[in-house]
């Protein structure tokens, strides 16, 4: 295993003690590259490809939790080890919540447990990525979609919407995402709908598929009628976990089966008329 690093502490002494723990490492082949300033792993980091940053937040041009912040605005995907003092727990754990995959305190720090952290950083990273990624796949399949999608708890709060049912209801994100489906203005345009979807997503919950035809209110005011689902996802045990909220606008396919009923009876009644 090949590892690169990009060293960024500006006190020679334990930059040295680093180097030799990495030396007597075993299993692991490194790559060191030891920078004392903030604008020079900033050049590093620009000019070559790193698999982990162990930093000291404490440098001549840059101190505490500003020094991680510029630079992972420079390599927001390389991993980061942040290095503190013993009195400096507290900007540590800050370090990791802004961003850094981990931390080791100066004075502590021995070849297993140095050699354990970077793998686990560059681990952590990795699946970081790959969720990321995921997430993005799943949010343009999502969003991409001609059905009215959403996401909900098994009470019917929504976690999340498509850009197609936004679309079509005339909303933004921010004012159905946390709240109950129910609540939405295209369902509250009579209390029958708005009281059908609450026990049609009582009925889900409990693990029954759901399906039906239902008017809802369009953003042009108009009533739209769609072909409405509400399937629930299970665990292992069958434990209901969310809830996939899926409609189909039918408005022009209800339009044409009227028409298409109006013109039988019309046929039906000039046949009556000329017998």
């Amino acid at each position: 295993m090949w590892i690169k690093i990009l060293l960024v502490e500006d006190n020679p002494a334990d930059a040295d003690l680093l180097a030799e723990l990495l030396e007597v490492s075993v299993g692991v082949e490194w790559e060191l590259v030891s920078v004392e300033f903030l604008h020079e792993a900033i050049a590093q980091l620009c000019k070559q490809p790193f698999d982990v940053v162990l930093l000291d937040l404490s440098l001549p041009d840059s101190r505490g939790l500003e020094t991680l912040t510029r630079l992972r605005e420079v390599a927001p995907d390389v991993p980061m080890v942040v290095m503190t003092g013993l009195d400096d727990e507290a900007i540590a754990l800050e370090s990791v919540r802004l961003g850094a995959q981990d931390y080791i305190v100066k004075g502590q720090i021995t070849t297993q447990l140095l050699v354990r952290t970077i793998r686990y950083a560059i681990e952590r990273s990795q699946t970081f990525q790959m969720l990321r990624e995921s997430e993005r796949r799943f949010r343009a399949i999502f969003d991409s979609s001609f059905q009215l999608t959403k996401l909900l708890t098994p009470e019917g709060i929504v976690l999340e919407v498509n850009e197609t049912t936004l679309d079509f209801a005339g909303l933004r994100s921010e004012g159905i995402v946390g709240r109950p489906m129910w609540e939405m203005a295209i369902w509250a345009q009579s209390p029958q709908v708005s009281e059908q979807l609450q026990c049609a997503i009582g009925k889900a919950s409990r693990g029954e598929f759901f399906r039906s035809e239902i008017d809802l209110l369009g953003k042009s005011g108009q009533i739209m009628t769609v072909d409405f689902s509400l399937k629930p996802v299970k665990n292992e045990t069958g434990q209901v976990l969310l809830l996939i909220a899926e409609a189909r606008d039918i408005s022009d396919r209800k339009r044409a089966e009227a028409e298409i009923l109006k013109a039988l009876a019309r046929e039906k009644e000039l046949s009556e008329t000329a017998s």
